[in-house]
């Protein structure tokens, strides 16, 4: 109990300097591409919230693969501008748009014919591509917050195709 009231007040007074507009997050969940089937999929991210309505942000998001021709990780750097519709202190609905670049990672063969159902020399390649994402934010505090992320990679040199996160975390403002 003194645990718990401890983290309160803590969270209560760190909301008194939530003002200056920067803000980090962690994020967690299932991430799938064109490739493989859900996963295992991480984020953290960082940015500037300038106004109510509009935020820049940048972040890593990575991905674990399994289960197909291919078994590789990826991982994704992003920037993105964010856009913010604000419905009352607690609730926030979010739309964000920019730009990334995918790394692959560590690599296994899995079962399958890799020449017809996979190239292998796109298992190597990297490339930039196309963000889009939204979700919904429930403020607990005015620095802490409970998120919900739909991220989405798209682009013409996708190492393992057109990658999606559905990410569930944490957002706290300093």
């Amino acid at each position: 109990m003194k645990k718990i009231l401890g983290l309160l007040l803590g969270l209560t007074a760190a909301s008194a300097f939530a003002d200056n507009g920067l803000y980090v997050g962690v994020g967690a969940g299932l991430g799938w591409n064109d490739i493989a089937s859900p996963a295992m999929a991480f984020r953290l991210d960082g940015g500037y919230q300038i106004t109510p309505g509009f935020a820049i942000e940048v972040g890593t998001t990575g991905i674990t693969q399994s289960g197909g021709a291919i078994n590789e990780n990826v991982q994704m750097y992003d920037l993105s501008l964010k856009g913010i519709l604000p419905l009352g202190d607690m609730f926030d609905l979010f739309g964000q748009v920019g730009g990334a670049y995918q790394t692959p990672g560590a690599m296994s063969y899995g079962s399958g014919n890799l020449t017809t159902n996979y190239p292998i020399n796109n298992a190597t390649s990297a490339g930039w591509q196309v963000l889009v994402g939204g979700g919904f934010d429930i403020n607990l505090t005015k620095s802490v917050a409970f998120n919900v992320t739909d991220l989405y990679y798209f682009g013409s040199n996708n190492a393992l195709g057109n990658s999606n996160a559905l990410l569930a975390g944490m957002k706290f403002a300093f």
